[in-house]
């Protein structure tokens, strides 16, 4: 998952994690984040912004402000955000201390099988690539291309899914729409990719449209957010347009309301 700063690619954890503590048929995800960007509080808060309504800055600077009911919905939320299936990991490392992570992890995902008999897909997601520690003493293109060799090559030892955020070059900023070729660091990050999906917010540098590839027409970009689909091992490349409300940190699809119960 790519993005330029500003364009919230962490904050799209906030509804998958939400998401991923519900059990279907025996199973669920158990979330390993390695957040070397930010704190592990800064998911939590945005937690408690997506589930309660409140913005970030009434959260942290004037929740004393808020009526009483709002507040014991703010409880609530931090209530909820203890249950999800979420470890954080905050220092930054290299691929080595990465795997080994991993490696523990995935033991522990089988032990929590065997003790509930829910099943656990481990999934490990990476905020953002360019964090990482690189060994060596040479370009950093090669340090990242290792690291995501590295990745991959664990991903598919230990059964495991993976997301890796990065960022798109500035020169992204100058296009209509952000392309492969705008990956920074190194074009590896793509190479090691089974899904690569550039986020497109244009609402953030005040461009007023953004196309909508199901109307193939340019549309009002307020509260909308583009899914480049560049690459895609399965289905191939395609574009979708979602909504988003980044105030609350929501991400919905376009025929549905931000609380559709789609598990449901």
């Amino acid at each position: 998952s790519q993005s330029r700063y500003g364009i919230v690619k962490t904050a799209t954890s906030v509804p998958v994690f939400d998401a991923g503590k519900r059990i279907v048929n025996d199973k669920r995800p158990e979330f390993l984040f390695f957040t070397w960007e930010m704190s592990a509080d800064y998911l939590v808060d945005r937690h408690i912004c997506n589930k309660a309504g409140v913005t970030n800055r009434m959260l942290t600077q004037g929740a004393k402000l808020l009526p009483a009911e709002r507040l014991q919905s703010i409880r609530e939320a931090y209530r909820d955000a203890k249950s999800l299936p979420v470890r954080y990991q905050c220092n930054s490392t290299n691929i080595h201390e990465v795997q080994a992570i991993v490696y523990e992890f995935v033991n522990d995902c089988e032990k929590l099988r065997v003790i509930d008999g829910i099943e656990r897909q481990p999934v490990i997601i990476i905020d953002y690539v360019s964090m990482a520690k690189f060994e060596g003493n040479g370009l950093k293109t090669y340090g990242i291309a290792d690291f995501m060799n590295g990745c991959k090559k664990t991903a598919n030892e230990t059964n495991s899914s993976w997301c890796i955020y990065a960022q798109i070059g500035r020169g992204a900023d100058e296009k209509a729409m952000p392309q492969k070729a705008d990956l920074s660091d190194s074009k590896s990050i793509g190479d090691a990719s089974d899904n690569l999906i550039l986020l497109h917010r244009p609402e953030y540098n005040d461009i007023p449209t953004v196309y909508d590839p199901d109307s193939e027409k340019e549309v009002d970009s307020t509260n909308k957010m583009l899914l480049r689909v560049v690459k895609s091992r399965d289905y191939g490349p395609s574009d979708r347009l979602i909504a988003c409300d980044i105030k609350y940190y929501r991400f919905w699809d376009m025929d549905h309301s931000s609380d559709y119960r789609d598990w449901e």
